[in-house]
């Protein structure tokens, strides 16, 4: 194994880490039959993840493919959220009774519509279908 490979689980660690999520959450957000025990092979660098599995790595990560097997941060397409806006939601999840399980699930979701959001901008013919859905899921919220 090279050493930029061996290094992919210590960058998992190390972004699972700074979400705050367990290794639970990210086996249960990956989903395909993947254990915790699976994460902490991961990261422990005993197995590789099957390059399957990398897909959703970087989403759930906000991370980009380049960064989780070579380190390169310059290419790194962190999902940035709005300062103020990420304030916010975090004041309300403390003071919320969710369970951090749950607030870590609608951090997760901020981070994805944010991204979808930049996608829409970046690549509108993509994603107009999908934005039109919610604007009308929203108006009818609304009623």
């Amino acid at each position: 194994m090279t050493e930029s490979m061996q290094s992919v689980g210590i960058r998992i660690k190390e972004l699972r880490e700074k979400q705050s999520l367990t290794r639970q959450d990210l086996a249960s957000y990956i989903g395909r039959d993947i254990s915790e025990k699976e994460v902490q092979a991961w990261e422990e660098q005993s197995v590789f993840p099957g390059f399957e599995k990398f897909d959703e790595l970087t989403d759930v990560l906000g991370t980009s493919l380049d960064y989780l097997l070579s380190g390169k941060k310059e290419h790194d397409q962190q999902i940035y959220f709005l300062p103020d806006v990420l304030e916010e939601i975090e004041e309300k999840l403390q003071e919320s009774e969710l369970s951090e399980r749950e607030k870590n699930k609608y951090r997760l979701m901020y981070r994805q519509f944010v991204a979808i959001m930049e996608m829409a901008i970046e690549q509108p013919k993509r994603v107009e279908s999908f934005v039109e859905s919610m604007a009308q899921t929203w108006r009818m919220i609304q009623e």
